[in-house]
């Protein structure tokens, strides 16, 4: 286990955002969804899991919505896209594989599933 888990991740999330080059006009143009943390296949170790999701081409106030698809299908957890396209959201962990998807509230514009693993004893 890390000693600073949070600085890990911050620093986890500055090298995502820097590397993909989120907010970029060149990158951010089209209305698109993506994971930029964590990556898939992560296994986290805590009852909680901080996705961090680009939401390009929104507009200011509109609801991004992150489902759960296994091991049960539900609405996991709905953010608020401001000015920033990279937005937060810290949702609860289950022991198991846990396989996410965020998109807009139609289900119109989709991300990719992401995929990360939760052991039964932590």
């Amino acid at each position: 286990m890390t000693p600073f888990p949070s600085l890990r991740a911050a620093l986890v999330v500055a090298l995502a955002l820097s590397a993909a080059g989120c907010g970029d006009a060149e990158t951010c143009s089209d209305r698109s969804v993506r994971f930029l943390s964590p990556s898939p296949g992560t296994v986290v170790e805590r009852d909680e899991v901080t996705l961090v999701i680009e939401a390009c081409g929104f507009e200011r106030d509109e609801i991004l919505e992150v489902r759960l698809l296994q091991p049960v299908e539900t609405n996991y957890g709905f953010i608020t896209v401001f000015d920033d396209p990279v937005v937060t959201i810290d949702v609860p962990t289950l022991p198991g594989t846990m396989e996410f998807r965020a998109q807009d509230q139609d289900g119109v514009t989709r991300s990719a599933s992401l995929l990360i693993e939760v052991p039964s004893e932590r």
